[in-house]
């Protein structure tokens, strides 16, 4: 079955528009990439989502750098940019985030390890007793 026009052209510009980000996160400062996400690129527009106000703010006052590192480095003619606010990016960056588990609970599951009959059930608790 043949895809129609529209959903290829959607797909490819989405795949287009993941390639512009992985060319580009590279040359932005790491806790920028932990608060924003490049949404869309579209006539020569970046746009950019991100999880609060503030950092909005601050990708604004890094626009140049940023419009810098896209067209020199990146080879994107990019020309402007826009920042949008999104709160449920935030909710991402946390989930995204590894928790470590406290060292009674990681005791507790190596000691109901050495208790379970079922090898596989033992492995699943020995390797979450393990630190990350």
């Amino acid at each position: 079955m043949a895809e129609s026009d529209p959903l290829k052209a959607l797909k490819d510009h989405g795949r287009a528009t993941q390639a512009i980000k992985a060319a580009l996160w590279p040359h932005l400062p790491h806790t920028a990439r932990q608060h924003c996400d490049l949404a869309n690129f579209r006539d020569s527009t970046l746009f950019l989502v991100t999880d609060s106000p503030v950092w909005a703010a601050r990708l604004r006052h890094m626009s140049r750098q940023i419009l810098h590192a896209a067209r020199q480095r990146c080879k994107i003619p990019a020309t402007r940019i826009k920042v949008r606010i999104s709160p449920i990016l935030d909710r991402e960056v946390a989930r995204r985030q590894p928790r470590e588990l406290p060292e009674g609970v990681r005791r507790h599951f190596s000691q109901v390890a050495e208790t379970v009959d079922d090898p596989e059930l033992a492995a699943v608790f020995r390797r979450m007793s393990e630190k990350p």
